[in-house]
């Protein structure tokens, strides 16, 4: 029976689960790794912006399957790590799409009652289980990566859309089922008299990219590149 009089109230998150993603060097892996005690698994290898820093990498990703078996490690293997990364999810994407056309050389993703698609949102969607087990088990913040996808609308094909870059049966899984979206943009900052390289984080939504958070940030943020997203989102860290 439910004892209506000892409900709990809701708590200051202590992890996150989030999606950041923008163009080609902006910072996102960069950026996600200043989270609390990393690892990155590498679905692409973007380690080369990171050296120097102090974080684990599992190995390099081959097949979809491999993504899986070290998310596996995570869950069954004592560790200290508080954050994974995932670099990238669209890289995932494409590499779940291809596993499926190497298996079906005749067909197209739409063939089979567009069973190729399908295919592939239910990879993305295991991906997200077994993140969300993972946290909930290890009690760890979950950083997805995506590149960008510039789609020009508008009647005259001037106004920009940026969304992650997949379809968007697959990205509601890294949009819908996460804490924030942010959208990175290059920028800087002048600190004490000296241009410095920045990041401008955009985390609410409007008509010209996918960002959203259920903190309290409603500006978008303008950021170090050493700044931890700890620190933006969960403000006790």
């Amino acid at each position: 029976m439910i004892d209506l009089n000892n409900l709990p109230t809701p708590l200051r998150p202590d992890k996150l689960i989030g999606t950041v993603y923008g163009g080609a060097g902006v910072g996102k892996t960069y950026l996600a790794s200043n989270c609390d005690n990393s690892v990155l698994l590498r679905i692409e290898d973007g380690s080369a912006s990171l050296h120097g820093k102090d974080i684990k990498m599992l190995p390099c990703i081959i097949e979809p399957l491999d993504v899986f078996m070290q998310i596996k490690a995570l869950i069954d293997q004592d560790h200290n790590f508080k954050t994974l990364i995932i670099d990238s999810v669209s890289k995932f994407d494409e590499m779940v799409i291809s596993e499926y056309l190497n298996k079906n050389k005749s067909l197209k993703l739409s063939d089979d009652n567009y069973a190729g698609y399908e295919h592939v949102y239910s990879r993305h969607r295991s991906l997200s289980n077994a993140c969300n087990k993972l946290s909930s088990l290890k009690n760890m913040s979950i950083i997805f990566i995506s590149h960008e996808k510039v789609t020009n609308v508008g009647r005259d094909g001037k106004e920009q859309i940026m969304t992650l870059k997949m379809s968007p049966k697959s990205s509601r899984y890294y949009i819908d089922d996460v804490d924030f979206v942010g959208y990175l943009k290059p920028a800087d900052i002048i600190i004490n008299g000296v241009r410095t390289r920045a990041i401008k984080m955009d985390v609410d939504s409007n008509l010209n990219n996918q960002a959203k958070n259920r903190f309290e940030l409603t500006e978008k943020e303008l950021i170090a590149k050493n700044t931890s997203l700890e620190s933006i989102f969960l403000k006790n860290k």
